[in-house]
């Protein structure tokens, strides 16, 4: 989908998440391929919207925690997961 930012230009920043696409996202790295390997579309996503990829990184936090609260979920997600949403929002 980064590959195609024009879609993404039309997509409010704040409903955007990141996926991993495991265990076929991260396959030219060296390391085995593990979930999360999402900094290249944490750096795509900064250059479209002129920010820095740490802001964008906390910004997927903030839309994930907003999600689970409002689906009334936050009793599913692992408890890792819980506080790197705390975090983020922040």
């Amino acid at each position: 989908m980064v590959r195609r930012s024009g879609t993404l230009r039309h997509l409010p920043p704040d409903r955007l998440l990141t996926e991993t696409d495991h265990p076929y996202g991260d396959r030219s790295g060296p390391e085995p391929h593990q979930p999360s390997n999402v900094v290249p579309v944490e750096h795509a996503l900064a250059r479209l919207h002129g920010l820095e990829p740490e802001e964008v990184r906390r910004m997927m936090w903030r839309n994930l925690s907003q999600l689970v609260q409002i689906t009334g979920c936050a009793r599913m997600v692992n408890g890792r997961i819980r506080s790197y949403m705390i975090v983020g929002s922040e």
